[in-house]
């Protein structure tokens, strides 16, 4: 399934552009100014776009510690970053 995410600012080479990102399963495929078929189309709405950003230095989050060595709070603290733009994060 390809999936387009339109009128955004790519971030890229230390600059913005107005690009659309393609992506096949969940991996970006080609970034482009042409207008390409896809299965999905999201709208950026001039928003920026980038690739998942890497937390390198983080204790935890959403009430749960690394510490605390806990699977389930492990889960939690991934999903929170997620939801916060980290494609990654380093404990």
């Amino acid at each position: 399934m390809i999936t387009k995410i339109s009128s955004g600012r790519v971030i890229s080479k230390r600059k913005t552009q107005n690009l659309n990102v393609y992506l096949e399963d969940g991996k970006i495929v080609k970034i482009t100014n042409e207008n390409l078929p896809c299965d999905v189309e999201y709208c950026a709405n001039g928003n920026y776009v980038s690739a998942g950003f890497i937390d390198i230095h983080t204790h935890g989050a959403a009430d749960y510690d690394f510490l605390d060595n806990d699977e389930e709070g492990f889960l939690r603290i991934a999903r929170a970053h997620a939801e916060h733009g980290a494609g990654s994060i380093v404990p």
